[in-house]
Order: structure tokens, then C-alpha cells, then sequence
């Protein structure tokens, strides 16, 4: 029996969000290329998750 997909909702905490710029902020005092990694890490992981749960809903 095939179970039909539910969609559901994450979120993120502000603390979760404010340590992400934390992070982002050591690595750019750090090392830039290593903080753009993160931000399109970050960007490639949410277009990532966007089209799986569109997918998902269709």
C-alpha cells in the first residue's frame, strides 16, 4: 500500500537563523572564499528543498 505524501512546514528558530550569521561572520573575518562557500552551500541546499517539496506536492 503506497502512502500518499504529506506536506509539512519547518521552521527555523531565530536562535538557529542567528547562528547561522554567526557562523557566516567568523568565516568571512576568517577567510571569504570560505564564507561564499557557506552562502552558496546554503542557497544550493534551499533550491534543493524547494524543488523536493514541490515534487512532493504535485
Amino acid at each position: 500500500m503506497q502512502e500518499k505524501s504529506k506536506p509539512y512546514t519547518v521552521k527555523i528558530t531565530e536562535t538557529a537563523w542567528d547562528m547561522l550569521i554567526s557562523h557566516a561572520r567568523f568565516l568571512a573575518n576568517a577567510s571569504v572564499p570560505a564564507a561564499n562557500e557557506l552562502i552558496h552551500f546554503c542557497d544550493a541546499f534551499h533550491q534543493q528543498f524547494t524543488n523536493y517539496v514541490c515534487s512532493k506536492l504535485a
